[in-house]
């Protein structure tokens, strides 16, 4: 008759071991190779599963406060702060949140509600609202933040934003340890990164598990510290990574450096917490807008202007507005246009200084007739 099925593997609690149970002698050879793949396997079906279609809302007009300023954009990703909306020419454009009509923040709060609410939603049962649709969709998809890695292959996760992490490696009792836990217990994305770390760090060949574990005896065993800053993903088995942009491919590393110089600099002794997390959330959210948009069809690199609206209320019946752009005056802040109110560009220029003294001023541009 024909042969049961020779192989049979079970995960154990931590969702990373594997171990055979049954097979027969002949066969063992080709279930120790099946199960020494399986854990990457599993995580090649994740990382390489296709980017799921981002739920974004249809084009609306925003307004600020003041109703003196519109523009007709998508929604594309927020915070409880900051949005990102994306125009009808493709720009990307950060607004604050306290900054918006307050028909337009109500409409954000529904989505913040509706997404709170919708965590396990079918996104094709009926919706009250667009925005309920939207946030059924984004919680049935659970995107996977995916990104390609300089020799080969992809990794995903959800995307934290940027970050540093600490691996202390070592091997002992014929094992590699990574923070005294052993490889074989953490998630399988370890496996992948940890070679390419170590390798891009120490600038030695270390392409496999085998070849890692003859680097780290040779080097004496260790614990050695190999310190990771770059894109911090969240790993569906638990923990999370973070990928050194030396390994990205050059065009994922080229599309995020800059971000990633901002918040590095931030991370410099003598920037106030308030700063720090300022630039945190900032370039969390450029980065998920970036991540969320970018793909083979996209074309060069996304164009972003963040918006300051609050001085519009200070018009003193004038009805001209002005995008006047200022250029930070330290290495981690971002340029902001700032529209305001004024007769002319010089009484504009000053009036938005007023708000960023030390602000280096750079374009103005008349918005109004």
């Amino acid at each position: 008759g024909r042969e049961e099925p020779v192989c049979q593997a079970k995960r154990d609690r931590l969702g990373r071991g594997l171990e055979l149970t049954s097979f027969p002698k002949h066969e063992l050879e080709i279930c120790q190779m099946i199960v020494r793949s399986l854990p990457l396997i599993l995580l090649a079906i994740t990382i390489f599963h296709a980017r799921p279609l981002w739920a974004q809302t249809a084009e609306r007009v925003w307004r600020d406060a003041s109703g003196l300023y519109e523009v007709t954009a998508s929604l594309v990703t927020s915070d409880e702060k900051l949005i990102v909306l994306k125009d009808i020419a493709g720009e990307l454009v950060i607004l604050r949140r306290d900054q918006l009509s307050e028909a337009d923040q109500e409409h954000l709060a529904a989505g913040d509600e509706s997404k709170a609410s919708k965590t396990a939603a079918d996104p094709s049962e009926p919706a009250a609202t667009e925005l309920d649709v939207v946030a059924a969709k984004t919680a049935a998809a659970a995107k996977i933040s995916r990104w390609e890695l300089r020799q080969g292959g992809e990794i995903g996760g959800t995307l934290i934003g940027f970050g540093s992490q600490t691996f202390a490696v070592q091997r002992r009792q014929g094992a590699i340890f990574i923070n005294d836990v052993e490889l074989a217990k953490l998630p399988a994305a370890y496996e992948l990164i940890l070679p390419k770390i170590i390798s891009t760090i120490d600038k030695r060949p270390v392409k496999s598990l085998s070849q890692l574990e003859k680097h780290l005896a040779e080097a004496g065993g260790g614990p050695f510290n190999y310190i990771a800053n770059g894109v911090q993903l969240g790993l569906d088995a638990g923990g999370s990574v973070t990928v050194p942009l030396e390994m990205l491919t050059q065009r994922e590393a080229e599309l995020v450096a800059p971000g990633f110089a901002r918040w590095q600099a931030a991370r410099l002794d003598g920037v106030s917490e308030e700063d720090r997390y300022a630039t945190d959330s900032r370039e969390r959210l450029i980065l998920d807008s970036y991540d969320r948009l970018r793909g083979p069809s996209a074309a060069g690199p996304l164009k972003l202007k963040q918006l300051e609206l609050g001085l519009l209320s200070v018009n003193a019946g004038i009805t001209e507005v002005w995008e006047v752009t200022l250029l930070p005056h330290n290495p981690y802040g971002y340029a902001r246009t700032v529209v305001v109110p004024g007769r002319d560009s010089a009484t504009a220029q000053a009036l938005a200084l007023q708000k960023f003294p030390g602000w280096q001023p750079g374009p103005t541009r008349k918005l109004s007739d």
